[in-house]
């Protein structure tokens, strides 16, 4: 899947499962700095983007977290998989 659908359905899953308005957000700035999230809700929705994406989220995922860091290991999460 490309880098674009995958964005689409973070955002998505952002705006419909956890109610987060992505209106203005920088996608290379730390998603703790523009996101009402804390780090148990990234837990959650990691979960719910392994369950959707098919793959498993290494641990990393909180090291950076920025969305086009999410997007990214989403998609090679995804590619591990083939």
């Amino acid at each position: 899947m490309k880098k674009d659908g995958i964005q689409e359905k973070l955002f998505a899953i952002l705006k419909n499962d956890f109610n987060i308005n992505l209106d203005g957000i920088d996608p290379d700035r730390p998603i703790f700095e523009q996101l009402p999230v804390d780090s148990m809700q990234m837990v959650s929705i990691a979960v719910k983007v392994e369950e959707t994406f098919g793959v498993e989220l290494p641990l990393t995922f909180m090291e950076k977290p920025t969305l086009n860091f999410f997007i990214r290991l989403i998609a090679e999460a995804a590619e591990g998989k083939t």
